[in-house]
């Protein structure tokens, strides 16, 4: 059987969903949606980086958030959702399978809210889950440059990735799997731009003198 549609992955799947489906109600419902639009097309990642990247100070916030989003984003449309083709969990393919492991598959919410997620959920495959790894790319490598600064791009990258989960448009396994590889990814952006062959981009400041970021950005 298919790695995605085992019943050992879909068990566990059900499992996480039907532990989520205790928190659904109206309120948590109009939140989980507002949350997961954040991470609609990486546009709230892009005019975060963006505006660090105006100001010397947060500048190399601004570039590793935007490496981070850039990387993963190109790795997930362009190789791993084309190679494992995951449906998503609301297909209709998928009902024999949550038979199988005895879940009744349904949405959170009433049928009035679901077009306000469908440009969010239809138009694309299952694994890995973009909103979720674009988010934590960013956030990660974010983090991995100021600390500080980059524990609530993580809370919210993180919170995001949740929202996938709660709202049942992800399978609860694509959504660890995609954080975990984008947890690594963003942590490879941070090396390799500021910390291998002596960091690049100091260098290239040191060259600059100081007139592309202010002296180390301190964690």
């Amino acid at each position: 059987m298919d790695f995605f549609t085992s019943e050992w992955l879909l068990s566990i799947d059900a499992s996480i969903y039907t532990a989520v489906e205790k928190l659904w109600g109206n309120v948590m419902d109009q939140i989980m949606i507002f949350i997961t639009h954040l991470g609609d097309d990486g546009i709230f990642w892009i005019a975060l980086g963006v505006l660090l990247c105006i100001f010397k100070k947060t500048r190399k916030l601004g570039i590793a958030c935007l490496l981070g989003l850039g990387i993963v984003s190109g790795m997930n449309n362009l190789v791993l959702k084309p190679l494992f083709e995951r449906i998503r969990p609301y297909d209709p393919d998928m009902l024999p399978f949550w038979e199988s492991v005895g879940f009744n598959y349904q949405f959170p919410f009433s049928t009035d809210l679901q077009p306000s997620i469908d440009h969010a959920t239809h138009y694309s495959y299952s694994f890995p889950s973009g909103h979720t790894a674009s988010s934590i790319g960013a956030a990660v490598a974010m983090f991995c440059v100021n600390k500080k600064w980059g524990i609530a791009p993580v809370i919210l990258a993180i919170l995001i990735g949740f929202s996938r989960i709660y709202l049942h448009v992800h399978f609860p396994s694509d959504v660890i799997i995609s954080a975990i590889i984008a947890t690594i990814v963003g942590i490879l952006v941070y090396l390799l731009i500021f910390k291998v062959l002596g960091g690049p981009l100091d260098k290239l400041n040191d060259k600059m003198k100081g007139k592309l970021f202010d002296t180390p950005c301190k964690k």
